[in-house]
């Protein structure tokens, strides 16, 4: 973490005043506490502080530590010991080699595959701090070595990790590579940046998110549930955008989607396809009535999951689909319109939909998945028009409401499909 501050302010900073101090080191994991103790240390006497931070041999320092010990009452300067170790050790690490792996001390890689000199960073070697600075290239027998990409789950579950500085010549970020690291708030994707893996950065705190120009795919849930995340911005190469990638972003505004990308748009809260017939994602800030134009042949998965702030659901008669669980957790929908040309509704496509009162399912659709309304606690009243199965699907599991349902007669049911307390109706058309 020091090093990372060294690198970027430059060691003169240890020198500066004590505001500008304060000010650097507060953007770092440090604690308060921590803050404290090395900005007083660094401006009780910093002329002292030069000397000693100049000298790479710090044992030829005695007499100045001495004199700072006495400069801040006998305390320890401990923590300016770590600077000095930050600005003189940090890159001189030793690797060392065990089985095809490279460890400097930090991280542990391996030689990318039919890729000269590249790397592949695998996972941290010791405790990964709060603030990850993933060097550049890594010098191996002399030779120096790109990191190009970070491993499947490199750093998964690490909730110590705060901000990362990736290196410039990164290419693949793997899958799980961050995911579920809670505290990770800060990330800027490199320019060479060419994809993210499935679940990359799921369930962290990220707040925006950059895509570079090189950026070509952004693989399924990879920034699913980061409820911290506001805005995204799409780079004219971006072609793949997975399913549920930003499903369960909650806080999300907007999509700024560049005037060259050939893919996607953004319109009135939602990131549709170029052509304008799939719903990719729905911002989760929406608010009011989704009604997509009459272009939409598709809701993908996942797209408006924990969009709360759904009303009414105003599909137009080209849609055919619904994909699974694309209206999950969408507790204010209250009304929900389906067009007759609708083939397909998806497995627990309005799971949680806790608003919704009644259904009218057209006899155009032929197949409705597992769980389709799982949990739609106030859910009265519904009809059925056409011949599908039930038998097995627990449909209306937890529909805990649901008075009566009419249904075709020679669909394939039993008793047990439907909730305990539920009147079922036949229509023999």
């Amino acid at each position: 973490m020091l090093h990372g501050v060294i690198e970027r302010h430059g060691v003169d900073v240890f020198h500066a005043r004590e505001g500008k101090i304060r000010k650097v080191l507060s953007e770092t994991a440090l604690t308060f506490a921590d803050v404290e103790e090395l900005v007083a240390i660094c401006s009780a006497d910093r002329r002292l502080v030069k000397r000693i931070l100049s000298e790479p041999d710090i044992s030829k320092t005695r007499d100045e530590q001495k004199m700072l010990v006495n400069a801040v009452d006998g305390r320890s300067i401990a923590a300016l010991k770590d600077v000095h170790t930050a600005c003189y050790n940090y890159g001189e690490r030793s690797i060392s080699r065990t089985d095809g792996e490279f460890d400097d001390g930090k991280y542990v890689y391996t030689i990318v595959p039919a890729r000269k000199q590249c790397l592949n960073l695998v996972r941290p070697a010791a405790s990964a701090g709060y603030d990850l600075d993933i060097p550049d290239t890594v010098t191996i027998d002399r030779k120096e070595y790109k990191v190009v990409s970070l491993a499947d789950g490199c750093f998964e579950g690490n909730r110590d990790i705060v901000s990362v500085s990736l290196p410039a010549g990164l290419e693949t970020i793997g899958r799980n590579a961050f995911c579920n690291c809670s505290s990770l708030s800060r990330i800027e994707l490199p320019r060479h940046l060419k994809s993210i893996g499935d679940n990359a950065f799921a369930y962290t705190a990220v707040e925006s998110v950059v895509f570079q120009g090189y950026l070509e795919e952004v693989g399924n849930m990879a920034f699913y549930t980061c409820r911290g995340l506001r805005t995204v911005e799409i780079s004219k190469r971006t072609g793949q955008i997975g399913l549920g990638a930003f499903a369960g972003c909650s806080s999300l505004e907007t999509f700024t989607v560049s005037d060259k990308n050939g893919r996607f748009m953004f319109q009135d809260g939602v990131l549709y396809s170029r052509k304008q017939d799939r719903i990719v994602q729905v911002a989760g800030t929406f608010r009011g009535k989704l009604s997509p134009p009459r272009s939409v042949l598709t809701v993908e998965q996942y797209a408006a999951e924990d969009c709360v702030g759904i009303t009414e659901l105003d599909l137009p008669l080209s849609v055919t689909s619904l994909g699974a669980y694309a209206f999950k957790g969408c507790t204010g929908i209250a009304k929900a319109k389906f067009p007759t040309s609708l083939e397909r509704i998806g497995e627990g496509t309005f799971e949680g939909c806790t608003s919704l009162r009644t259904i009218d399912v057209p006899d155009s659709v032929k197949v409705i998945g597992k769980g389709a309304f799982r949990n739609c606690t106030s859910l009265e009243t519904g009809e059925i028009a056409g011949t599908v199965r039930y038998r097995d699907q627990r449909i209306f599991e937890g529909c805990t409401g649901l008075n009566r349902i009419t249904i075709r007669k020679n669909s394939e049911h039993v008793a047990a499909d439907f909730p305990k307390n539920t009147r079922v109706k036949f229509t023999h058309e």
